[in-house]
Formats: C-alpha cells, structure tokens, sequence
C-alpha cells in the first residue's frame, strides 16, 4: 500500500510527507530483518509504536494506519496476539488520559490468502502451516471487534481481498511471481487507498466503524 499512495493526494496535498515503518515481527531496516530463537516479546512492538508516535513530525494532524496481520498469525499463538492488541491500544489510550496529543490511529484489517498457489517446498515450510485463511479469519475477526469496540476506526480490506476473484499474485510481476500467496497486483489495492483518500478529506460523511457498514 505504501508504494502505491506516494504519487497520490495522501502524501503531497492531504499530508506534508508519507512515511513507512517497516515490522516483521519487529521493526526492522535494510532489507531483511535480523533472526532470532527468542521468544515472541509484544512489549517490544508496542515500544517500537510508541517510538513513532513520539518522533517530531507525528502530531494531531497525523494519521497512523496499523496493521498487525499475517506475519503475527505466523509468528505467535492467539493469547499472545490478544495481549499485542491490548498493548497498542493502552499506549493509545495512556496518551489520551495524560492530554498528550497524539496522531490518529486507523486499524487496517487483514488481507486473505490464497493458500492454494503454496507449491513445492513451501508447502512443507514449519511456519507456512499456521499461513492460512481459517487464522487470518480468527485473527482478524477478534481484532477488528476489539479495534471498533475501543473506538478506532477501521479500514477493512479483508473483505475486498477475499472477493477477488484471481487472489494474489504480486503488486509488480517483475518481482513477484504467480505463486505468491499473499500480495497482491496494485489494482486490488487501490479501492483502499482511493477510499482512504476521500475519507481523510471530509468527502465520506460517516467514520469508518462497524455501525456504519451498508450491507445488501
């Protein structure tokens, strides 16, 4: 997503500057992140937030749109991911008690898989077993009523995602070939970014909250 808004209205007209920070698990630069065999630590995701929401330019006017999605289903159990989730909001919420000002924060949902382009080894991978949609469904539900139930908003491409009839398949095919099964090419994506947009600039009436759905 962050490709494809920063020729957009978002980073030159709505915002000064569109920035990206980059998690794994962990945040991370370079290209790759840096492995261990420790365990899962959400204390230091929720810090790594708190690092952002603190730099110079992140103000009021600011807008963090967050996603924890699929390399947490990959990488934890459930309770651990709940105890993640709980975390990012009371850093939200701490701030807001203390009168700090602080960015909005838009809880982006997770996107489907499409399980069935795995081939060869990745079939067999340790990880890739707990990469499938059953978690993402359980992951993201929990998530997105937990994230509206504390009063964020919520930008829910899950549904989009899912819906599409050829899957994944990579934003650029130079770099990503049929058998990934988790990106997507950039005209999937770009309902949200164009729904983002029009939102951010007053030109959608409601929030983006469950209430507010329109289902036919």
């Amino acid at each position: 997503m962050y490709d494809e808004i920063l020729n957009t209205n978002l980073c030159g007209t709505i915002f000064k500057a569109c920035k990206l920070s980059r998690n794994w698990v962990y945040a991370y630069t370079g290209e790759f992140p840096s492995q261990d065999d420790l365990d899962f630590d959400h204390n230091r995701i929720v810090n790594d937030i708190k690092r952002v929401l603190d730099l110079p330019e992140m103000s009021e006017n600011s807008v963090m749109v967050l996603n924890l999605g699929l390399h947490y289903l990959t990488s934890t159990n459930f309770s651990n991911y709940v105890k993640l989730l709980r975390g990012v909001v009371n850093v939200f919420k701490a701030r807001e008690r203390e009168g700090r000002k602080t960015a909005k924060m838009i809880w982006k949902t997770t996107t489907e898989v499409s399980k069935h382009k795995d081939t060869n080894e990745l079939l067999y991978s340790d990880f890739k077993r707990f990469l499938n949609n059953p978690r993402v469904a359980m992951f993201n539900a929990y998530a997105t009523s937990f994230m509206c139930r504390e009063g964020f908003e919520i930008l829910d491409v899950h549904p989009l995602t899912a819906s599409y009839p050829d899957g994944t398949g990579g934003p650029k095919m130079e770099y990503f070939k049929e058998h990934d099964i988790v990106h997507y090419k950039t005209n999937v994506t770009r309902p949200f970014e164009d729904i983002l947009a029009e939102y951010l600039m007053g030109n959608l009436p409601e929030k983006l909250t469950f209430e507010n759905y329109l289902f036919s």
